[in-house]
């Protein structure tokens, strides 16, 4: 099975339906084709001479048309046509509106309007990448997003679930400079605010209060995002006859020794060729041959007490700090992630609690890194320092990861630190990388990063403990549990890689089955030497 991430078009004036999507003249890559369209709204050029884009879902060997879903492109065009129609003015009076705002997909409401300066968005959960197009009405006036990028050309958001807010600042430019000086020569004067609300899931399928009636589905990868070429996508029918049949054959299963498990997740659903049929919220996450078993919060009290955990990594580490804090120890959280070092004693002044932020831009890092960021030192330095009292064994665990940086040179890297600083025995969890980076945005030249690659590269670090002998390590993959569910990321930066709510309390299901393995790890997985 291959997956088509391609797309075949319907040449305006063919005789002949295409049959084949091989042939070269016809054989595009599907991004380009949306790009052509968008670009030729802006710079007054006629769209690409089609009428119908065709699209494959999946593919066996070949690439063929047959039973493509054909969208035709009449709302493209009517916008074009639009397009050529509008036009800037110098008029004072215009400086504070745009002219024209068009996103694909979507449902804007109200429809817009120059005067009116909020809308919703509704976004299906399928449509996770929005192209959006901005025209200011001014000439010397220039549109710029949240993250501070300018909206000359079309711009593309990666849409996260539920509610998502894109604020756009329109900016007053000094008429007199040029094209990079008018960006250093501008001030704010007014701004439209788009809600955008991208349905999740748990949207579509109805509760099963009565799961035997239901087909039990499997889904180790979704079929736009493959990280194992010759493993099946989307979701699968299982063999088991019910949801409890299923529940009783995980009980009898052991305990999982570590954080490795290859698992996938299992759905009950009333048919498994429709996702939109499945109670999402029953959704579990499974090992194939091991189990792990739900924590109480008096586990997971008596396994913290007397411990001091340093959290060193990004946002995505700590949301998983969060979650234990919020639904294990009825603790609520404190500061945002990139705040300096956080200390805090917690768990009735049982365990101490230190998180320190650390991570480096991505760029083109979907390769083998060869240099530790500058600044890692200096963070770990700092966690060192700042978290009191540390003794060389069990009593001091470092949790260390991120989203999308765990190389080996990195896990050398701390291992040496810490031996280095007499903590060479101290348990450590390493968290792997989460699925990331799989939307085409300016921080990677808007290139989708490969998730073969990721994955190969972030499992390269699991071996190391067994190859160093390293036994009070315990290493936990979250990459395939998240690469399943990478269209259900949250709000929480450029990365698309955000599986919890980032400024809520509450947990996401993808977040809650990692930190439950991160739990697991510390409390029954490493097995760390006495002291010196």
């Amino acid at each position: 099975m291959c997956m088509c991430v391609r797309a075949c078009v319907q040449v305006q004036n063919e005789k002949e339906v295409l049959n084949d999507c091989q042939q070269p003249q016809f054989f595009i890559d599907k991004q380009h084709l949306i790009n052509d369209v968008l670009d030729s709204l802006f710079t007054q050029k006629p769209p690409p001479k089609f009428s119908t884009l065709v699209v494959n879902a999946t593919c066996s060997g070949s690439y063929s048309a047959a039973g493509c879903q054909q969208v035709p492109l009449n709302d493209t065009m009517e916008i074009f046509q639009e397009r050529q129609t509008s036009r800037c003015t110098y008029d004072p009076q215009d400086e504070n509106y745009l002219l024209a705002f068009h996103v694909f997909p979507g449902k804007m409401e109200p429809e817009f309007q120059r005067d009116v300066r909020k809308y919703s968005i509704v976004v299906e959960y399928e449509e996770s990448l929005l192209q959006m197009m901005t025209y200011p009405a001014h000439c010397d006036t220039v549109a710029v997003t949240n993250y501070k990028e300018y909206t000359e050309d079309p711009f593309q958001w990666a849409a996260a679930l539920e509610t998502d807010s894109i604020t756009i600042s329109l900016k007053r430019m000094s008429p007199s400079a040029n094209i990079y000086e008018k960006r250093r020569k501008y001030r704010d004067v007014s701004k439209y605010t788009f809600n955008v609300r991208r349905k999740s899931l748990f949207d579509y399928g109805k509760p099963h209060t009565y799961l035997a009636s239901y087909d039990v589905c499997s889904l180790v990868q979704d079929c736009n995002y493959v990280f194992e070429p010759l493993t099946k996508c989307g979701l699968q029918k299982t063999t088991y006859i019910s949801w409890n049949n299923m529940i009783d054959d995980v009980n009898k299963m052991a305990e999982c020794k570590g954080g490795l498990a290859a698992g996938r997740w299992f759905i009950p659903c009333s048919s498994c060729y429709d996702e939109k049929s499945c109670d999402w919220k029953s959704a579990l996450w499974q090992p194939y041959d091991c189990r792990y078993p739900d924590i109480s919060d008096k586990q997971l009290s008596s396994c913290f007490a007397g411990k001091n955990l340093l959290f060193l990594g990004d946002s995505i580490l700590h949301a998983s700090m969060k979650y234990a804090l919020t639904r294990h120890l009825a603790t609520p959280p404190w500061g945002l992630p990139s705040d300096p070092l956080v200390a805090k004693v917690v768990n009735n002044k049982q365990t101490v609690m230190n998180f320190q932020y650390v991570r480096f831009k991505p760029l083109d890092t979907e390769g083998v890194m060869n240099v530790i960021p500058a600044d890692f030192d200096d963070k770990f330095r700092t966690l060192i320092n700042g978290a009191g009292i540390l003794h060389n064994n069990a009593s001091t665990v470092v949790l260390f990861g991120g989203a999308y940086w765990m190389q080996p040179l990195v896990y050398t890297w701390l291992m040496d630190k810490l031996a280095s600083r007499g903590l060479k025995n101290v348990t450590v969890v390493i968290r792997l990388d989460n699925a990331a980076f799989h939307h085409p945005t300016k921080m990677t030249e808007y290139r989708i990063w490969d998730a073969t690659k990721m994955l190969k590269r972030s499992l390269s670090v699991a071996d190391m403990p067994a190859q160093r002998h390293e036994r009070h390590v315990q290493v936990v993959n979250s990459f395939n549990m998240t690469a399943a569910f990478y269209k259900a990321f949250r709000s929480g930066g450029y990365c698309s890689c955000h599986f919890d709510y980032y400024y809520r309390r509450n947990d996401g299901l993808v977040n809650s089955v990692y930190s439950k393995i991160l739990w697991h790890s510390i409390c029954n997985g490493a097995e760390a030497p006495s002291s010196d």
